[in-house]
Order: C-alpha cells, then structure tokens, then sequence
C-alpha cells in the first residue's frame, strides 16, 4: 500500500518508498504528532515496569 507524505517544508507530496523528501532531504514520519507521543508513552511504561519488576525480583537477594 503506498502512502503518499506531504513534506511540510516545501509542500511536496511523496509515495512511500522514499522516507525522506526528494526536494529538500527531510524526513517522514509514520503517523501524526499524537501517534508518535501515545508511542513514546507506551515504550516508556513498558520500560518503568520492567525496571519496576527488577527491582521487587532483587528485593529478596538484597535483604539476604
């Protein structure tokens, strides 16, 4: 399936294939601004609760 991007520099339209702009070089990202934070959100509480269960798994050896 091929998406087109509208760069927001210079206002040209590209197909998927090239994740950068041929006019001015910069680059697409996939989905808008609110995708990219609920994303970052998501790797972040992943992350906080996998350090979270590292540390309550370590708890045991600490106290021995």
């Amino acid at each position: 399936m091929m998406d087109n991007f509208n760069c927001t520099k210079c206002n040209v339209v590209a197909n998927s294939l090239s994740m950068s702009c041929p006019s001015c070089g910069s680059r697409f990202y996939a989905g808008n601004g609110t995708q990219r934070i609920v994303g970052i959100l998501a790797l972040l509480s992943v992350a906080i609760a996998a350090g979270f269960f590292t540390i309550v798994q370590s708890v045991p050896a600490i106290a021995s």
